[in-house]
């Protein structure tokens, strides 16, 4: 599995397209993990702003703004010790 950020629109139809290829993947395979990490990437968008907010955090471009870190821990359940680190 080779994952990488989306940047464009032609990255993000490609990851549509990849998505639509493993929904008939069965739990416990690669292509099941596959189609998880793709997913949780669409899934994040409305959480964190656009694409290229989401590109960024997670290429560690961008930190997490207050307001991210309480919408990733209110919506999917992430707890704050995650999100907010440890010194």
């Amino acid at each position: 599995m080779k994952i990488q950020p989306i940047r464009t629109d032609a990255d993000h139809e490609a990851a549509l397209t990849r998505i639509d290829s493993l929904t008939d993947a069965l739990p416990g395979t690669p292509q099941a993990d596959e189609l998880d990490v793709l997913a949780t990437l669409k899934d994040l968008e409305p959480l964190l702003g656009s694409r290229g907010r989401v590109s960024g955090v997670l290429n560690g471009r961008r930190a997490l703004s207050l307001q991210m870190i309480r919408r990733l821990n209110r919506e999917p359940g992430i707890p704050l010790e995650s999100l907010v680190g440890r010194d």
